[in-house]
């Protein structure tokens, strides 16, 4: 009788389980957090040399009470096309906004990933950032300004 050679298969160490386990999951936590680092939608318009920019600081406080300060760009269109940009410390953007009539954009951390829809009727959580475009429709050169709009508290200081 001819003994057939046994097969053994090592097993998987915890160490290579747990890092697949954690590759896995920042896998799929980035896929969630940065859909919106594709490029935007082209419905939106890009600045032209007839938009108004407005650059400077931005210290917003969460109708939670959460409260964080960063730079803010903001530009406008003489037709209503409104963008916001802002972020905290080098290059970490927390919303980027983008509003064409009735159609919005939002992306990042304060939007939760990323979304469109109509400007109208947006989430909850980006309500107040979309009423801003009012705001600054009114503005021609602002060098501060308050805004509480739905329980979140804007103060803007520009150059």
């Amino acid at each position: 009788m001819m003994n057939s050679p046994s097969v053994q298969t090592a097993p998987v160490s915890l160490r290579k389980m747990t890092r697949l386990c954690f590759l896995a999951f920042a896998f799929v936590l980035a896929a969630v957090l940065f859909p919106g680092c594709a490029t935007t939608n082209n419905s939106f318009p890009s600045p032209g040399a007839d938009w108004k920019t407005f650059q400077g600081q931005l210290h917003y406080t969460s109708a939670a009470g959460k409260s964080i300060i960063g730079d803010v760009v903001i530009r406008r269109s003489p037709h209503g096309d409104f963008q916001l940009e802002f972020q905290s410390g080098p290059g970490f953007p927390l919303i980027r906004l983008w509003q064409s009539g009735e159609v919005a954009r939002a992306e990042g951390v304060f939007a939760r990933g990323a979304w469109q829809g109509s400007a109208a009727k947006p989430p909850q959580r980006l309500k107040s950032w979309f009423k801003l475009r009012d705001s600054f429709a009114r503005q021609d050169h602002p060098t501060h300004l308050a805004i509480n709009e739905g329980g979140d508290h804007f103060v803007f200081h520009f150059n």
